[in-house]
């Protein structure tokens, strides 16, 4: 097993597959887009249209014009870029306009109402690759760590460039001051 990053469960080598795997991907997008909020264990901070509280994932537009993520891909799984799609057929659910947000709920059941990826988030820390439209163009990547239930893990401020863990979230809101 590699070195460990302080304060993380996620060894050194994985960390340098994931990013090596992403940015081999990696075109250079021109979409204003970062992945800006999550949170791995939701037990009461926000819950989805079904009334569950799932994993969720905030997508932020930092750019000045409105940009539809429907056709974008994202994965926890930087061998599988194309593992989830948002769904391209609803551009008034997936277009987010200039400094808005888009929440994604990572709970694996894809059929249910709003965006849901096909995959969880692991509460004991994983990486996030958000890809263009051609599933291999890199947009964003974060690696989060362990995160606590109901404590999220996100940019200050938004699509900066420093993480920090926020209790109190701001799922499609702005970013308050966390903890670094």
């Amino acid at each position: 097993m590699g070195r460990m990053i302080p304060g993380s469960v996620i060894p050194v080598s994985c960390l340098i597959v994931m990013i090596a795997s992403c940015a081999l991907a990696q075109g250079g997008s021109d979409l204003s887009l970062a992945i800006n909020e999550v949170m791995a264990s939701n037990s009461e901070t926000k819950a989805d249209p079904q009334g569950q509280y799932d994993d969720w994932i905030e997508l932020y537009n930092y750019g000045t014009a409105p940009i539809d993520a429907g056709g974008l891909y994202l994965t926890d799984d930087p061998n599988e870029p194309a593992k989830w799609q948002i769904p391209a057929d609803d551009p008034a659910v997936t277009t987010i306009a200039p400094g808005g947000y888009l929440l994604i709920w990572a709970d694996g059941e894809t059929e249910a109402e709003g965006l849901h990826a096909a995959f969880k988030l692991d509460a004991a820390g994983e990486g996030l690759c958000l890809f263009d439209f051609d599933g291999a163009t890199l947009i964003d990547i974060v690696t989060f760590p362990q995160l606590p239930t109901d404590l999220s893990y996100g940019r200050w401020p938004d699509a900066g460039d420093q993480w920090q863990f926020f209790v109190a979230a701001t799922p499609g809101a702005a970013n308050q001051e966390g903890y670094a």
